[in-house]
Order: structure tokens, then sequence, then C-alpha cells
């Protein structure tokens, strides 16, 4: 009997020292997780700028004319981090119409494909501004007397030039967001007769995030 009391009473002791000394489990430290790569769409609607120099051998069919008309640029980016992204788009509109010397406009349709780096950041929680930089393949296609002969003959020409821009984003919601575009394509005057001029962009539309 005095041998059982004596193993409780050690039982207890112990079980007592125990309780006094435990620690709490301590909480792991919680790493935050790298910002998630954000893909998204864009499009804007605006204005297209385009101009020509082109020496024919009648005089009368030369021409050095600029043109402005509606033009849509859609494309799809991928966001990096907080500052670092990049975007991928193609950019057409309706047909632009050179006049020449002797008062006969020539029409010409322009379509680019371009990919380019953006750099920016948050202004605001919903405000970003960013700048854009790349390549762009330019090609001009249609239909004109720029030649010895008399009557249309098709015309292609094809550059890849240099490109900078500068863009804004208003977000709207979590996905959606309000965008505007300014986009710079240098002139590349590569071709024997004609030389294209810089091509100019400025659009507002939409950009939604995934």
């Amino acid at each position: 009997m005095v041998k059982t009391d004596f193993l409780l009473l050690l039982l207890g002791s112990a079980m007592l020292a125990l309780t006094a000394h435990a620690q709490p489990l301590s909480t792991p430290n919680l790493v935050p997780t790298a910002a998630l790569m954000v893909p998204y769409l864009f499009g804007s609607l605006g204005a297209a700028h385009d101009s020509v120099i082109h020496i024919a051998g009648d005089p009368g069919q030369s021409m050095g004319a600029s043109d402005s008309q509606t033009g849509l640029q859609l494309g799809a980016g991928m966001q990096f981090n907080e500052m670092l992204g990049a975007e991928g788009f193609v950019q057409g509109g309706q047909r632009h119409g050179y006049i020449a010397a002797n008062g006969q406009t020539y029409v010409q349709a322009v379509r680019t494909f371009g990919a380019r780096l953006t750099l920016g950041g948050e202004i605001t929680d919903r405000l970003r501004l960013f700048g854009k930089a790349g390549l762009a393949r330019v090609i001009h296609s249609g239909r004109a007397q720029w030649g010895a002969v008399a009557e249309d003959q098709a015309y292609s020409n094809r550059q890849t030039r240099s490109l900078i821009g500068f863009g804004m984003s208003y977000r709207l919601t979590d996905r959606l967001a309000l965008r505007a575009d300014a986009d710079h394509i240098f002139q590349r005057r590569n071709d024997k007769n004609t030389g294209w001029g810089n091509l100019d962009f400025f659009g507002l539309g939409l950009q939604y995030s995934y």
C-alpha cells in the first residue's frame, strides 16, 4: 500500500513538472508566395496615321502624302511581375488613300504584327502607367500606278521596324480595366522608289486579365 501511494505521488509530481515546463507549439513562419504571372487580352480602337514619299518616272505620279484612318489594335499579354510584361499584337483598319501630284489617289491597306516588352508601375491602386518597346512587321498592300506602265499594278511592301510606345490602364474591376495606347513605329525607307514614313496609333479600349 505504501509502495502504491509512493508511485502515485511520484507520477503526479512528474505530470505537474511537465505541465509547468511545457512550451506552446511554435507557429511555422509563413513565407509569402511569389506573385503569379497574369495573362490578359486587350483591344484599342482609335486612329492610325501613315505617310509615304514616292518618286515615279512620271512626275505627276510622284507624291509626298500622309493619311489618318480609323485603326484597331488587338493583342494578348503576360504580366511577369509588378513592373515587367510582354505583349503581342495585330493592328489594322481602314485603307489609307494617298494623293499624287496629278490628283490621283492610291489606296493601300496597312497591317502590322508586333511584339514588345512593357515596363511600368502602379501610380494608385487603380491607375497603372507603362512604356513599350519592341519590333513590328508592317505590311503595305494594294494597287497603284507606281511604275512605268499606265495600268494599275499590284503593290506589296514588308518591313520590320522598331517601335516605342506609352500606355495606361485604369482598373474598373478586379479583372476589367480601361486602357489607352499611344504607339510610334519608326520609318524605314528601304524601298527603291517608295519610302514609308512613321506609323502612329492612338487608341482607347479595354483590357481583361485572367
